[in-house]
């Protein structure tokens, strides 16, 4: 009688051991645990899947259509990459909100291109040119001692029709057109100080737009312009 009582006192603790083991494996915790899915898993090591599959090696499908719904949320401590890649190949479908910290409307987009010129000049009332855009015109100054000025001259060739539009200080909108080249369009006159300008140069299917910063001092200017040109 005692031997069956010892006996069964053993199996009984073989059984609760194994079923704890099999609790803890299926408690998706811990080095080695099984992957559970619609749990919470924690492991403090990486885990790797690794084969050689004609096709996607890992896929994740939600098709839910509510608020928020997402394919996969990736979250890293504070100025950690969500992300590490080893190939430089396109990503199809791969919309970036942001590139190297900069939202899209910082970039050119299209075909278009970036011009940009500065110039440091003395005392005098000849013009200089401060920024040429090929195919539409110049942005002349001229540094004075009663201040700076900024023309936009139309430079086309052959003769092209220029629509200008310029933002005044005070935040009003002016519109000058430019009929054919050789005409220009006052931008800014006898300004002291710094000053920062911008303004929109378009014909058929192009646009230029432009801003212009003036610097005046008793000795002399400093003018910076950049276009982005469509």
């Amino acid at each position: 009688m005692k031997a069956k009582l010892a006996q069964g006192v053993v199996i009984g603790a073989v059984a609760a051991a194994m079923t704890f083991g099999a609790s803890s494996a299926f408690a998706g915790t811990g080095i080695g645990a099984v992957l559970n899915l619609g749990r919470a898993n924690a492991v403090n090591a990486s885990t790797v899947l690794q084969g050689s599959t004609a096709g996607q090696q890992l896929r994740v499908a939600n098709n839910s259509t509510a608020t928020g719904a997402t394919g996969i949320g990736i979250h890293t401590g504070l100025g950690k990459p969500p992300l590490v890649v080893d190939s430089k190949a396109k990503v199809s479908n791969l919309n970036a909100d942001f590139l190297d910290g900069r939202d899209s409307s910082a970039f050119v987009a299209g075909g278009g291109t970036i011009v940009s010129a500065r110039r440091d000049v003395g005392i005098s009332a000849a013009p200089i040119v401060a920024l040429a855009v090929q195919g539409f015109g110049n942005l002349e100054a001229t540094c004075e001692l009663t201040g700076f000025g900024l023309v936009w001259r139309n430079a086309t060739n052959p003769s092209t029709a220029l629509d200008v539009w310029v933002v005044e200080e005070t935040g009003v909108t002016r519109f000058v057109r430019q009929a054919t080249n050789t005409v220009s369009t006052p931008i800014a006159g006898d300004e002291k100080g710094d000053r920062l300008f911008t303004a929109q140069v378009s014909r058929p299917g192009h646009t230029v737009a432009f801003t212009a910063a003036g610097h005046w001092s008793p000795t002399g200017c400093i003018f910076d312009a950049q276009a982005i040109v469509q």
